[in-house]
């Protein structure tokens, strides 16, 4: 049981290590149950973890953590059931975190700098992990997940990082309500199912590569109530099926929507009013696109109904076209184009539709036209010509 000085098996005693400020450790303290409060301490590490938590319930807070320059070993080494680190700092070159077969524990207020060559925190075929109220910067993946799942990320702050998280083959995870700035990517879902993406901040990935929110080849996931602003492409979502894109903003993107190989998805109910360009696909159209708001420089709504009697078509001509002409991006969607538009479209089965868009002014010229303004104007009109024939 014994691994030198430092190693405790605790049985609900609160354990103070009394360690002076900076002090390295010479050998990994191991706790396999029980509570270590750093009391605010720092610990250097460089050729072991600084901590192992393993067996059932062991729980670390209250210290921070350095790494040896050039050190590449975990900060912390996780294994077993029902942990708890919370209030730890950790700066270190390498993982910060690494759990592996580690279920149902929980990691809160953890801040963690690293050298953006490493990932932060590892959950590998680890199941129940619920990561909270922490802020992650200059890693490479902030969060990997790999395998396993039903993992929960609330709160968490990242950026200036490759990744802000990161799912391989890992299903039923939740992000929620965090935030993920100048990445490279937000949030990259692979390989994956039942992945949930809710109220989050994706904002400011403008690499040429870069992307808000990535997809790929992955089942049945929920893109709802995020705000996707400012990126090269907002929402990407390529060899995926069964998803639930709703209720988001995305705005102020280069590309809003990308959309490759990819079918049985809903996209209803999203603000994609302010980007450059509002959606891409390709081999992509058998797909629900419904209630969605666009820019739209002609609206005709005779109904009344605030949708837009004109449908919105995702052709892709016109994009290609703007995208390779720049000096036809002062014009894109204008009445004008609209018309080239329905004059050069692609067939009605290669492109993906939405037959009742959303309308809201936004700035810039507008010709909207109800069925009241559209009568009050022939009336105006027959007038005239009244008028001119009986003078």
């Amino acid at each position: 049981m014994r691994r030198g000085f430092y190693h405790y098996l605790l049985t609900g005693v609160l354990l103070l290590i009394p360690v002076s400020e900076g002090v390295a450790a010479s050998e990994n303290i191991t706790i396999e149950q029980g509570d270590f409060n750093g009391v605010g301490q720092t610990i250097t590490f460089c050729e072991e973890p600084a901590f192992t938590l393993e067996g059932e319930e062991a729980s670390l807070r209250n210290v921070r953590l350095v790494g040896c320059e050039g050190v590449k070993v975990p900060a912390i080494e996780m294994t077993g059931n029902n942990h708890e680190i919370e209030q730890v700092t950790i700066e270190t070159e390498g993982v910060a975190i690494n759990a592996i077969g580690t279920k149902h524990s929980k990691i809160s207020d953890v801040r963690i700098n690293g050298d953006g060559q490493t990932d932060g925190i590892v959950l590998e075929a680890s199941e129940r992990i619920t990561l909270s109220s922490s802020e992650i910067t200059n890693v490479r993946d902030a969060v990997y997940l790999e395998e396993g799942g039903g993992h929960r990320i609330e709160h968490v702050t990242v950026d200036l990082s490759r990744y802000g998280v990161h799912m391989m083959f890992s299903n039923d995870n939740t992000v929620l309500k965090s935030t993920f700035k100048q990445n490279v990517t937000g949030l990259m879902v692979m390989g994956t199912d039942r992945s949930r993406l809710l109220q989050n901040i994706v904002r400011q990935h403008t690499g040429a590569s870069a992307q808000g929110i990535m997809l790929y080849e992955a089942e049945n996931s929920t893109v709802s109530g995020n705000d996707v602003s400012a990126n090269q492409v907002g929402l990407s979502v390529e060899g995926s099926t069964g998803t639930m894109i709703r209720k988001n903003r995305i705005s102020e993107n280069n590309l809003a929507l990308r959309f490759k190989t990819t079918n049985g998805m809903t996209v209803v109910d999203n603000d994609l009013r302010g980007n450059r360009y509002p959606l891409f696909v390709r081999d992509a159209f058998d797909n629900v696109l419904s209630g969605n708001r666009f820019d739209s420089e002609l609206v005709i709504d005779l109904d009344r109904d605030r949708r837009n009697d004109l449908v919105f078509r995702a052709d892709p001509y016109l994009y290609l076209l703007s995208d390779r002409y720049e000096a036809l991006e002062l014009v894109y969607d204008s009445p004008g184009l609209v018309v080239l538009e329905h004059l050069l479209k692609s067939q009605d089965e290669s492109v993906l539709v939405d037959h009742a868009p959303r309308f809201l002014r936004s700035n810039g010229l507008h010709f909207s036209f109800t069925f009241s303004a559209f009568t009050t104007l022939m009336i105006g009109i027959i007038g005239w010509r009244l008028g001119r024939k009986t003078k």
